[in-house]
């Protein structure tokens, strides 16, 4: 992912071009993990509306009824992220995010337990120029509210994957997604990763928790 990879041969292609040259690059992976043991939240940078806090060395948010989209990212010398995430024993609309670039403009992926998806929900989404899209990439079904799932998103080639393996019960799945030229632009330079939730009167109910975050 160094210049030198580069230099040279991609002097006249186009940003989304280059980024994507960037993304196909497999350096080696370099993680910075927090089991939270400490509320101290300083080294990371807030989306949406504030609220983060550290409940029994386990992340959390506050929940409000018209809350949305949350993030709570850092710096990530490569696209990925990983974490245990323990749903809420209510509703769910949790997981995490890379390639963030701010608020309006990153990849994120999800685990949901809502009245509209009872029996579990697993998507690929993203948000560009503060539009929403929540289905790049789907699964249904399988999820148990209260679990502990190890979910990991990460981009390689240009390909987003996001795989959740029970820790608490017996569950694996992944799914995939190609990004564009369009996401590229977006988001493609976006140099943080870390969590993301919604919160609202029909979406996760401010009881999940994450843990053992890596980025």
């Amino acid at each position: 992912m160094k210049g030198r990879v580069v230099k040279g041969r991609v002097v006249k292609r186009t940003a989304a071009a280059f980024v994507l040259i960037v993304l196909m690059a497999t350096p080696a992976m370099s993680m910075t993990a927090d089991t939270f043991s400490s509320p101290d939240l300083s080294g990371y940078v807030v989306g949406g509306r504030t609220g983060w806090f550290v409940d029994g060395e386990r992340l959390a948010h506050t929940y409000t009824s018209s809350t949305s989209f949350v993030e709570l990212v850092r710096h990530a010398d490569s696209p990925h992220a990983e974490a245990d995430l323990t749903l809420s024993s209510g509703r769910s609309n949790a997981g995490l995010t890379v390639l963030w670039r701010d608020h309006n403009n990153h990849l994120w992926a999800k685990l949901e337990i809502s009245p509209g998806n009872p029996a579990g929900l697993m998507t690929i989404g993203r948000r560009s120029g503060g539009k929403v899209t929540s289905l790049l990439a789907s699964a249904r079904g399988g999820l148990v509210s209260g679990a502990t799932y190890h979910v990991v998103l990460d981009v390689v080639a240009g390909v987003a994957t996001f795989t959740a393996t029970g820790v608490s019960v017996t569950f694996s799945k992944a799914i995939t997604y190609r990004l564009t030229s369009q996401d590229l632009t977006a988001f493609g330079s976006g140099g943080y990763a870390g969590v993301r939730a919604k919160y609202l009167f029909d979406e996760d109910d401010g009881g999940s928790r994450w843990d053992n975050l890596a980025v």
